[in-house]
């Protein structure tokens, strides 16, 4: 939620900051202090947003793990049970019909 939130803020600062220059068209005088307040406001958001981001990223990924780790002993003994050939077996490349049949 608050990524969510804090992904909206700078769309709203960037409709304050044209409001806040747009007397700059006609001549008129901008408020500096306003406008700077305005960025800062709208750029403090984004590095809240990110940083949320990671960290939902991260307790997915920690989540996954913790309920995976249950599960993954039984697989890898049933792997190395298997008979893997090896490159010392000759019989792996002939075919099974001999010549005498």
């Amino acid at each position: 939620m608050i990524g969510a939130i804090s992904g909206v803020i700078p769309f709203i600062a960037i409709v304050e900051l044209a409001r806040t220059l747009l007397p700059a068209l006609a001549g008129g005088e901008v408020d500096a202090g306003r406008m700077w307040t305005i960025v800062v406001v709208a750029v403090a958001p984004l590095f809240v947003s990110f940083g949320a981001a990671f960290l939902s990223g991260m307790v997915s990924h920690l989540a996954d793990a913790e309920l995976q780790h249950p599960h993954r002993p039984a697989p890898a003994a049933a792997a190395s049970r298997l008979v893997r050939p090896t490159l010392a077996t000759p019989s792996t490349a002939k075919s099974p019909i001999t010549p005498d049949s």
